[in-house]
């Protein structure tokens, strides 16, 4: 009896995993037949798997880049809200232990009203950011536009990590964050420009999307 049940026991979970695919493909074909086309239904099950290997690896090292720059959206929204009200950003902070800080200043006596605006646009842009950077997947010209946006906001905190009033020696997170991931995206929007690689946009695409899903995420799940 003992030899029968070990293999029954092994197959549960690629039993597990059979019955996830089976099931995303039946949505599939689902959403085909009511009103999605091909290429935004697997745009769809791309979200979904996507979700479930960020909810899965959440707490591991595979996600730690990632959740950085995450953190580096959020901090550039303060920013961007700081800009807005029309005052003066004076350095942005990532630390390794995934947190961050803006610092600002406003002048004397209107301090406290573009604090209402400031405070809650961390969250509110992580979750604006996500979505505009989902939604510019399924267009490979917006892909490229965005990603070009984002390049242009590394190199603006680039310039904070090395010449911000309160740049701390002791942490070159934003700084390495800022390079790797620079050099990432400009490889990736170099190849869509400059080669004729079949699959450069859908490369460019699917790392944007793993870094869309990692914005609305955190938008929900560091409030939670």
């Amino acid at each position: 009896l003992k030899s029968s049940s070990r293999p029954r026991h092994r197959l549960r979970f690629p039993a597990c995993i059979f019955a996830v695919g089976a099931a995303m493909t039946r949505s599939a074909d689902l959403l085909a037949e009511l009103c999605c086309t091909e290429t935004q239904v697997v745009l769809l099950v791309d979200y979904a798997m996507y979700m479930m290997a960020c909810f899965i690896l959440w707490y591991s090292r595979v996600l730690n880049p990632l959740k950085l720059f995450t953190v580096f959206l959020h901090e550039l929204s303060h920013a961007c809200a700081v800009w807005l009200t029309c005052n003066k950003v004076t350095g942005i902070d990532v630390n390794a232990n995934q947190g961050g800080v803006t610092h600002w200043t406003a002048p004397r006596g209107r301090r406290c009203s573009p604090q209402w605006i400031v405070l809650p646009a961390g969250y509110l842009g992580s979750a604006v950011w996500g979505g505009a950077i989902l939604v510019s997947c399924v267009k490979p010209w917006a892909n490229r536009t965005m990603a070009c946006v984002l390049l242009f906001a590394l190199l603006v905190a680039l310039g904070f990590s090395f010449c911000g009033s309160t740049r701390r020696s002791a942490d070159w997170t934003l700084a390495r964050l800022c390079i790797g991931m620079f050099v990432l995206l400009a490889g990736m929007v170099g190849a869509c420009f400059y080669t004729e690689w079949k699959y450069r946009d859908l490369l460019l695409s699917r790392t944007m999307l793993l870094v869309g899903i990692m914005n609305t995420l955190f938008a929900t799940y560091d409030i939670w």
